[in-house]
Protein backbone atom coordinates (compact mmCIF):
# COMPACT_ATOMS: atom_id res chain seq x y z
CA UNK A 1 0.00 0.00 0.00
CA UNK A 2 1.48 3.30 -1.04
CA UNK A 3 -0.40 5.53 1.36
CA UNK A 4 -0.87 4.83 5.03
CA UNK A 5 -3.62 7.11 6.32
CA UNK A 6 -2.37 8.89 9.47
CA UNK A 7 -4.43 11.03 11.80
CA UNK A 8 -5.43 14.39 10.41
CA UNK A 9 -3.78 16.42 13.14
CA UNK A 10 -0.03 16.85 13.25
CA UNK A 11 0.81 14.23 15.87
CA UNK A 12 3.99 15.24 17.61
CA UNK A 13 6.21 13.00 19.71
CA UNK A 14 6.24 14.07 23.36
CA UNK A 15 9.26 13.76 25.57
CA UNK A 16 10.38 10.21 26.17
CA UNK A 17 9.93 10.63 29.89
CA UNK A 18 6.26 11.41 29.39
CA UNK A 19 5.74 8.24 27.42
CA UNK A 20 7.63 6.25 30.01
CA UNK A 21 5.37 7.65 32.70
CA UNK A 22 2.33 6.40 30.81
CA UNK A 23 3.59 2.85 30.92
CA UNK A 24 3.19 2.74 34.68
CA UNK A 25 0.22 1.06 36.28
CA UNK A 26 -0.72 4.21 38.22
CA UNK A 27 -1.40 6.30 35.10
CA UNK A 28 -4.93 7.59 34.66
CA UNK A 29 -6.36 5.73 31.63
CA UNK A 30 -7.65 8.87 29.93
CA UNK A 31 -4.33 10.65 30.42
CA UNK A 32 -2.48 7.60 29.12
CA UNK A 33 -4.74 7.43 26.07
CA UNK A 34 -4.21 11.11 25.23
CA UNK A 35 -0.44 10.81 25.55
CA UNK A 36 -0.26 7.63 23.46
CA UNK A 37 -2.54 9.15 20.83
CA UNK A 38 -0.42 12.29 20.65
CA UNK A 39 2.64 10.08 20.09
CA UNK A 40 0.90 8.14 17.35
CA UNK A 41 0.94 4.93 19.39
CA UNK A 42 -2.61 3.87 18.59
CA UNK A 43 -2.30 0.34 19.98
CA UNK A 44 -1.38 1.65 23.43
CA UNK A 45 -4.04 4.35 23.17
CA UNK A 46 -6.65 1.68 22.49
CA UNK A 47 -5.54 -0.28 25.55
CA UNK A 48 -5.88 2.75 27.80
CA UNK A 49 -9.25 3.64 26.28
CA UNK A 50 -10.58 0.14 26.90
CA UNK A 51 -9.92 0.67 30.61
CA UNK A 52 -11.31 4.20 30.63
CA UNK A 53 -14.49 3.29 28.73
CA UNK A 54 -15.13 0.36 31.03
CA UNK A 55 -15.67 2.89 33.80
CA UNK A 56 -17.41 5.54 31.65
CA UNK A 57 -18.79 3.90 28.48
CA UNK A 58 -20.79 6.93 27.33
CA UNK A 59 -18.25 9.67 28.06
CA UNK A 60 -18.19 11.82 24.87
CA UNK A 61 -14.58 12.91 25.33
CA UNK A 62 -13.47 9.29 25.60
CA UNK A 63 -15.57 8.37 22.57
CA UNK A 64 -13.91 11.12 20.56
CA UNK A 65 -10.50 9.77 21.56
CA UNK A 66 -11.71 6.31 20.57
CA UNK A 67 -12.81 7.56 17.14
CA UNK A 68 -9.41 9.16 16.52
CA UNK A 69 -7.61 6.05 17.74
CA UNK A 70 -9.65 3.78 15.50
CA UNK A 71 -8.94 6.09 12.59
CA UNK A 72 -5.22 5.88 13.32
CA UNK A 73 -5.51 2.08 13.32
CA UNK A 74 -7.20 2.13 9.92
CA UNK A 75 -10.55 0.89 11.25
CA UNK A 76 -12.89 2.92 9.05
CA UNK A 77 -16.13 1.10 9.88
CA UNK A 78 -15.49 1.26 13.62
CA UNK A 79 -14.55 4.94 13.36
CA UNK A 80 -17.82 5.81 11.65
CA UNK A 81 -19.78 3.80 14.21
CA UNK A 82 -18.13 5.74 17.04
CA UNK A 83 -18.69 9.10 15.31
CA UNK A 84 -22.35 8.18 14.81
CA UNK A 85 -22.66 7.60 18.56
CA UNK A 86 -21.28 11.09 19.15
CA UNK A 87 -23.65 12.51 16.53
CA UNK A 88 -26.62 11.00 18.36
CA UNK A 89 -25.57 12.89 21.48
CA UNK A 90 -24.86 16.09 19.53
CA UNK A 91 -21.19 15.91 20.55
CA UNK A 92 -19.36 15.61 17.23
CA UNK A 93 -15.96 17.36 17.21
CA UNK A 94 -15.38 20.39 15.00
CA UNK A 95 -13.39 18.37 12.46
CA UNK A 96 -15.99 15.58 12.25
CA UNK A 97 -16.40 15.95 8.47
CA UNK A 98 -12.69 15.31 8.00
CA UNK A 99 -12.79 12.32 10.33
CA UNK A 100 -15.79 10.88 8.50
CA UNK A 101 -14.11 11.47 5.13
CA UNK A 102 -10.91 9.75 6.20
CA UNK A 103 -12.89 6.81 7.53
CA UNK A 104 -14.73 6.54 4.20
CA UNK A 105 -11.35 6.28 2.48
CA UNK A 106 -10.41 3.45 4.82
CA UNK A 107 -13.67 1.73 3.84
CA UNK A 108 -12.60 2.06 0.18
CA UNK A 109 -15.40 4.54 -0.54
CA UNK A 110 -13.57 7.48 -2.20
CA UNK A 111 -16.74 9.03 -3.63
CA UNK A 112 -18.33 9.17 -0.19
CA UNK A 113 -15.12 10.60 1.25
CA UNK A 114 -15.21 13.52 -1.19
CA UNK A 115 -18.92 14.12 -0.51
CA UNK A 116 -18.22 14.37 3.22
CA UNK A 117 -15.79 17.23 2.56
CA UNK A 118 -18.39 19.46 0.87
CA UNK A 119 -16.65 22.78 0.09
CA UNK A 120 -13.88 22.47 2.70
CA UNK A 121 -10.78 24.08 1.19
CA UNK A 122 -8.32 23.30 4.00
CA UNK A 123 -5.07 21.40 3.49
CA UNK A 124 -6.44 18.26 5.25
CA UNK A 125 -9.46 18.30 2.91
CA UNK A 126 -7.26 18.57 -0.19
CA UNK A 127 -5.23 15.65 1.10
CA UNK A 128 -8.31 13.45 1.29
CA UNK A 129 -9.39 14.56 -2.20
CA UNK A 130 -5.94 13.61 -3.48
CA UNK A 131 -6.06 10.17 -1.86
CA UNK A 132 -9.58 9.64 -3.17
CA UNK A 133 -8.35 10.44 -6.69
CA UNK A 134 -5.53 7.92 -6.27
CA UNK A 135 -8.05 5.26 -5.25
CA UNK A 136 -10.05 6.10 -8.38
CA UNK A 137 -6.99 5.84 -10.61
CA UNK A 138 -6.89 9.54 -11.52
CA UNK A 139 -3.28 10.44 -10.81
CA UNK A 140 -3.51 13.76 -12.65
CA UNK A 141 -6.34 14.89 -10.39
CA UNK A 142 -4.45 13.57 -7.38
CA UNK A 143 -1.38 15.62 -8.29
CA UNK A 144 -3.57 18.71 -8.66
CA UNK A 145 -5.17 18.13 -5.25
CA UNK A 146 -1.84 17.57 -3.52
CA UNK A 147 -0.45 20.75 -5.06
CA UNK A 148 -3.54 22.73 -4.04
CA UNK A 149 -3.19 21.42 -0.51
CA UNK A 150 0.33 22.77 -0.17
CA UNK A 151 -1.08 26.28 -0.77
CA UNK A 152 -4.13 25.89 1.46
CA UNK A 153 -4.68 26.83 5.09
CA UNK A 154 -4.43 24.33 7.91
CA UNK A 155 -1.97 21.67 9.12
CA UNK A 156 -0.01 20.17 6.23
CA UNK A 157 2.12 17.44 7.81
CA UNK A 158 -0.09 14.54 6.71
CA UNK A 159 -0.68 16.01 3.26
CA UNK A 160 3.06 16.44 2.67
CA UNK A 161 3.76 12.88 3.80
CA UNK A 162 1.19 11.43 1.42
CA UNK A 163 2.33 13.74 -1.39
CA UNK A 164 5.89 12.45 -1.01
CA UNK A 165 4.72 8.82 -1.09
CA UNK A 166 2.70 9.65 -4.21
CA UNK A 167 5.89 10.89 -5.89
CA UNK A 168 7.84 7.86 -4.68
CA UNK A 169 5.29 5.62 -6.34
CA UNK A 170 6.21 7.33 -9.61
CA UNK A 171 9.92 6.77 -8.80
CA UNK A 172 10.43 10.51 -8.41
CA UNK A 173 12.87 10.19 -5.52
CA UNK A 174 14.25 13.77 -5.83
CA UNK A 175 10.71 15.17 -5.85
CA UNK A 176 9.76 13.05 -2.85
CA UNK A 177 12.86 14.24 -1.00
CA UNK A 178 11.98 17.88 -1.75
CA UNK A 179 8.49 17.45 -0.28
CA UNK A 180 9.84 15.42 2.64
CA UNK A 181 12.26 18.20 3.53
CA UNK A 182 9.36 20.66 3.66
CA UNK A 183 7.50 18.23 5.92
CA UNK A 184 10.55 17.84 8.17
CA UNK A 185 10.87 21.60 8.49
CA UNK A 186 7.16 21.86 9.31
CA UNK A 187 6.92 18.94 11.78
CA UNK A 188 10.33 17.38 12.48
CA UNK A 189 9.03 15.00 15.17
CA UNK A 190 5.84 13.92 13.43
CA UNK A 191 5.97 10.10 13.39
CA UNK A 192 4.84 9.77 9.78
CA UNK A 193 7.33 12.42 8.65
CA UNK A 194 10.16 10.60 10.37
CA UNK A 195 9.09 7.32 8.79
CA UNK A 196 8.92 8.98 5.38
CA UNK A 197 12.43 10.37 5.84
CA UNK A 198 13.72 6.88 6.65
CA UNK A 199 12.07 5.29 3.62
CA UNK A 200 13.33 7.94 1.22
CA UNK A 201 16.81 7.56 2.72
CA UNK A 202 16.64 3.87 1.84
CA UNK A 203 15.68 4.73 -1.74
CA UNK A 204 18.65 7.11 -1.79
CA UNK A 205 20.88 4.23 -0.59
CA UNK A 206 21.62 6.12 2.64
CA UNK A 207 20.94 3.12 4.83
CA UNK A 208 22.76 4.43 7.89
CA UNK A 209 20.55 7.52 7.93
CA UNK A 210 17.46 5.36 7.43
CA UNK A 211 18.40 3.07 10.31
CA UNK A 212 19.04 6.04 12.59
CA UNK A 213 15.52 7.32 11.86
CA UNK A 214 13.93 3.93 12.45
CA UNK A 215 15.75 3.65 15.76
CA UNK A 216 14.60 7.13 16.73
CA UNK A 217 10.99 6.08 16.21
CA UNK A 218 11.48 2.79 18.07
CA UNK A 219 13.05 4.60 21.01
CA UNK A 220 9.65 6.21 21.61
CA UNK A 221 7.33 3.53 20.25
CA UNK A 222 9.16 0.20 20.64
CA UNK A 223 6.47 -1.81 18.84
CA UNK A 224 5.94 0.57 15.90
CA UNK A 225 5.29 -1.91 13.09
CA UNK A 226 6.57 0.08 10.11
CA UNK A 227 9.71 1.17 11.96
CA UNK A 228 10.41 -2.41 13.03
CA UNK A 229 10.02 -3.68 9.48
CA UNK A 230 12.15 -0.86 8.11
CA UNK A 231 14.95 -1.43 10.62
CA UNK A 232 14.83 -5.18 9.97
CA UNK A 233 15.14 -4.51 6.24
CA UNK A 234 18.24 -2.34 6.65
CA UNK A 235 19.87 -4.62 9.22
CA UNK A 236 19.11 -7.72 7.18
CA UNK A 237 20.77 -6.24 4.11
CA UNK A 238 23.82 -5.47 6.25
CA UNK A 239 23.95 -9.03 7.60
CA UNK A 240 23.25 -7.93 11.19
CA UNK A 241 21.13 -10.99 11.88
CA UNK A 242 21.42 -10.91 15.68
CA UNK A 243 19.73 -7.51 15.83
CA UNK A 244 17.24 -8.64 13.20
CA UNK A 245 16.28 -11.53 15.49
CA UNK A 246 15.87 -9.15 18.44
CA UNK A 247 13.58 -6.78 16.53
CA UNK A 248 11.69 -9.66 14.95
CA UNK A 249 11.00 -11.18 18.37
CA UNK A 250 9.61 -7.82 19.49
CA UNK A 251 7.35 -7.64 16.44
CA UNK A 252 6.14 -11.22 16.85
CA UNK A 253 5.40 -10.63 20.53
CA UNK A 254 3.23 -7.61 19.77
CA UNK A 255 1.63 -8.98 16.59
CA UNK A 256 2.03 -12.78 16.59
CA UNK A 257 -0.16 -13.30 13.52
CA UNK A 258 1.33 -10.54 11.37
CA UNK A 259 2.16 -12.06 7.94
CA UNK A 260 5.17 -9.76 7.42
CA UNK A 261 6.86 -10.83 10.64
CA UNK A 262 6.03 -14.47 9.96
CA UNK A 263 7.55 -14.16 6.48
CA UNK A 264 10.76 -12.64 7.85
CA UNK A 265 11.00 -15.45 10.40
CA UNK A 266 10.66 -17.95 7.55
CA UNK A 267 13.32 -16.15 5.52
CA UNK A 268 15.75 -16.47 8.42
CA UNK A 269 15.03 -20.20 8.57
CA UNK A 270 15.62 -20.42 4.81
CA UNK A 271 19.03 -18.80 5.27
CA UNK A 272 19.89 -21.83 7.41
CA UNK A 273 18.40 -24.23 4.80
CA UNK A 274 15.90 -25.38 7.42
CA UNK A 275 13.06 -25.98 4.99
CA UNK A 276 10.96 -27.95 7.45
CA UNK A 277 10.97 -24.88 9.69
CA UNK A 278 10.18 -22.62 6.72
CA UNK A 279 7.06 -24.61 5.92
CA UNK A 280 6.01 -24.86 9.55
CA UNK A 281 6.41 -21.11 10.06
CA UNK A 282 4.52 -20.15 6.91
CA UNK A 283 1.67 -22.52 7.72
CA UNK A 284 0.76 -20.02 10.46
CA UNK A 285 -0.36 -17.59 7.76
CA UNK A 286 -1.29 -19.97 4.94
CA UNK A 287 -4.69 -18.31 4.49
CA UNK A 288 -2.90 -15.01 3.73
CA UNK A 289 -0.44 -16.41 1.21
CA UNK A 290 -2.68 -15.69 -1.76
CA UNK A 291 -2.17 -11.97 -1.15
CA UNK A 292 1.52 -12.32 -0.32
CA UNK A 293 3.43 -13.59 -3.39
CA UNK A 294 6.86 -13.45 -1.72
CA UNK A 295 5.70 -15.69 1.11
CA UNK A 296 3.85 -17.93 -1.31
CA UNK A 297 6.94 -18.44 -3.45
CA UNK A 298 9.04 -19.18 -0.35
CA UNK A 299 6.42 -21.72 0.75
CA UNK A 300 6.65 -23.29 -2.71
CA UNK A 301 10.44 -23.37 -2.47
CA UNK A 302 10.22 -25.15 0.88
CA UNK A 303 8.00 -27.82 -0.70
CA UNK A 304 10.46 -28.17 -3.57
CA UNK A 305 13.46 -28.49 -1.27
CA UNK A 306 11.58 -31.14 0.73
CA UNK A 307 10.96 -33.22 -2.41
CA UNK A 308 7.30 -32.25 -2.81
CA UNK A 309 7.60 -31.12 -6.42
CA UNK A 310 3.97 -31.72 -7.40
CA UNK A 311 2.62 -29.58 -4.55
CA UNK A 312 5.19 -26.90 -5.38
CA UNK A 313 4.21 -26.93 -9.06
CA UNK A 314 0.52 -26.59 -8.21
CA UNK A 315 1.25 -23.42 -6.22
CA UNK A 316 3.72 -21.98 -8.70
CA UNK A 317 1.39 -22.27 -11.71
CA UNK A 318 -0.80 -19.51 -10.32
CA UNK A 319 2.16 -17.40 -9.26
CA UNK A 320 3.69 -17.53 -12.75
CA UNK A 321 0.35 -16.60 -14.27
CA UNK A 322 -0.08 -13.63 -11.93
CA UNK A 323 3.52 -12.41 -12.14
CA UNK A 324 5.19 -13.80 -15.28
CA UNK A 325 8.11 -11.35 -15.07
CA UNK A 326 9.20 -12.46 -11.60
CA UNK A 327 12.53 -14.29 -12.05
CA UNK A 328 12.46 -16.13 -8.71
CA UNK A 329 9.03 -17.59 -9.42
CA UNK A 330 10.04 -18.65 -12.95
CA UNK A 331 13.20 -20.25 -11.59
CA UNK A 332 11.30 -22.25 -8.98
CA UNK A 333 8.65 -23.26 -11.51
CA UNK A 334 11.31 -24.56 -13.91
CA UNK A 335 12.94 -26.54 -11.09
CA UNK A 336 9.61 -28.08 -10.09
CA UNK A 337 8.86 -29.08 -13.68
CA UNK A 338 12.27 -30.71 -14.10
CA UNK A 339 11.84 -32.62 -10.86
CA UNK A 340 8.59 -33.95 -12.33
CA UNK A 341 10.27 -34.84 -15.63
CA UNK A 342 8.52 -32.17 -17.72
CA UNK A 343 11.67 -30.81 -19.35
CA UNK A 344 10.01 -29.23 -22.38
CA UNK A 345 7.79 -26.99 -20.27
CA UNK A 346 10.69 -26.31 -17.90
CA UNK A 347 12.79 -25.12 -20.85
CA UNK A 348 9.95 -22.85 -21.96
CA UNK A 349 9.65 -21.43 -18.43
CA UNK A 350 13.33 -20.64 -17.93
CA UNK A 351 14.25 -19.63 -21.50
CA UNK A 352 13.30 -15.91 -21.14
CA UNK A 353 15.66 -15.60 -18.16
CA UNK A 354 18.49 -17.60 -19.71
CA UNK A 355 18.41 -15.46 -22.86
CA UNK A 356 18.69 -12.16 -21.01
CA UNK A 357 21.97 -10.26 -21.31
CA UNK A 358 22.41 -10.38 -17.53
CA UNK A 359 21.36 -14.01 -17.11
CA UNK A 360 22.56 -15.66 -13.91
CA UNK A 361 24.62 -18.83 -13.90
CA UNK A 362 21.70 -20.61 -12.24
CA UNK A 363 19.32 -19.63 -15.05
CA UNK A 364 21.78 -20.74 -17.73
CA UNK A 365 22.40 -24.05 -15.94
CA UNK A 366 18.66 -24.69 -15.57
CA UNK A 367 18.14 -23.99 -19.27
CA UNK A 368 20.97 -26.33 -20.28
CA UNK A 369 19.65 -29.11 -18.05
CA UNK A 370 16.14 -28.70 -19.42
CA UNK A 371 17.41 -28.67 -23.01
CA UNK A 372 19.57 -31.76 -22.53
CA UNK A 373 16.56 -34.00 -21.84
Amino acid sequence: MAYRVPLLAALLLPALSLLAACSGSDVDPEEGARTALAAGDYVVAREYLAAALKASPADPELLELLARTRLGLGEGDATIATLNRLATEGRLPADAALLYAEAELQRDAPEEAVKRLADDSSAPAWRIRALAAVRQGDREQAAHAFSAGTRAEGPKADLLVNYAYFLLEDDDVPGARRIANIALADSPKHIDTMLLDARISQRELRNSAALARYREILASIPAHREALLGAISVLGAAGELDEVQTLLARGMENAPGDPEFIYISARLAAEKNDWVAVRRILQQTEMSLADFPEANSLYSQAMLEMGQAEQARARLVGLVRDDPENPMIRRLYARALMDLGDFAEARQAIEPLANMSGATREDIDLYRRASAN
